[in-house]
This record gives structure tokens, C-alpha cells and sequence, in this order.
């Protein structure tokens, strides 16, 4: 490998899970949002839409996710699904990137995040990943082309398995 060509790859590596930490920092927005606006009973409809149009921007046009095993195609749908959720709180402890290939940046990276997830006001927190296929863009960002995420709840864990033994981030 060219040594230049590494050091556009260690230049890019910090951009991609900055861009991945946007799309996890739209998601806590549309949690906060939901709570402001549930506290004065307003439609979520506007919450929805302002992060729906974030979210959006994020994904390709043609984006592909899978989400707990269900396919969704196109980036209105995918941001519909998130919209869907009833967040009421996230916690990322995690977020990794590595180039598709290391002689070709132009391939691309897969990113990951991972940490719990808190759905419908309760106080079960549940583990979440969710993987990414970034593309670079023309105006020198990035886009979701491909998505997988799954969540799994803490009874999956094992019985008596308390949350403190599970919040430490990794290594």
C-alpha cells in the first residue's frame, strides 16, 4: 500500500465515526424532543418531521436496512422505522469504523455502534448494534448505502442479570 494512501485512510477513519456519532446524536435529538413536546402535549408529528429530515440526510436515496430481521427499503422508510420506535432513551458506548478495503478509499467504510436502548417509557434498558456500509460522497461526507440493526432485551441476558454488570464500554 502506498504510505499516502494510509494516511488519507487514518485522516478519514475520525470523519466516519464522526459521521456515524451524528446519526446516533439525532436519534438522543428525537428523544429529547419527544419528551419536550409529550410534556406539552403537541402532536409528534413535528417532532418526527425535524429528525426525519436529519435522518434523511444521512441515507442514500436506495438505502437498505434491516431491522430486527424485517427489510425496509429507501431512506424515508428507514427514518420512519426510527420514528416508529418510541425512543425514550439511548446510550452509545461504542462506535468503530475501518475502510472496505485499504488501498481503495473510495470503497468505502463499515462503521458500528452499539449500547442499550430504553423503548416505550420503560425502564428495561436493551442491548442494541447497529451496522453501517458508508459511502463517500461527493461533497466529501458521507452516506448510509446499507444498514443493519438489532436490539435484544435484557431478559435475553439470563435471569438476574443486572444492568451495572452490562453499562462498562469496551475496550
Amino acid at each position: 500500500m502506498d504510505p499516502s494512501q494510509g494516511e488519507k485512510t487514518k485522516d478519514l477513519i475520525p470523519k466516519a465515526k464522526g459521521f456515524l456519532k451524528n446519526h446516533f446524536s439525532i436519534l438522543e435529538e428525537l428523544v429529547e424532543l419527544r419528551a419536550e413536546w409529550a410534556e406539552k402535549e403537541l402532536a409528534e408529528l413535528a417532532v418526527e418531521e425535524s429528525a426525519e429530515k436529519k435522518l434523511a440526510n444521512l441515507y442514500r436515496e436506495d438505502a437498505m436496512m434491516t431491522f430486527d430481521g424485517e427489510n425496509i427499503q429507501g431512506k424515508e422508510a428507514i427514518c420512519a422505522k426510527f420514528c416508529s420506535l418510541k425512543l425514550s432513551r439511548i446510550q452509545v458506548l461504542n462506535i468503530e469504523c475501518l475502510p472496505v478495503s485499504g488501498t481503495d478509499l473510495s470503497s468505502g467504510f463499515y462503521g458500528m455502534g452499539c449500547g442499550y436502548i430504553w423503548l416505550d417509557g420503560k425502564q428495561d434498558a436493551r442491548l442494541f448494534s447497529q451496522t453501517f456500509s458508508l459511502h463517500p460522497t461527493p461533497e466529501g461526507s458521507f452516506a448510509i448505502s446499507n444498514s443493519i440493526f438489532i436490539h435484544i432485551g435484557m431478559e435475553s441476558c439470563g435471569a438476574g442479570t443486572a444492568l451495572g454488570s452490562l453499562t462498562r464500554p469496551f475496550p
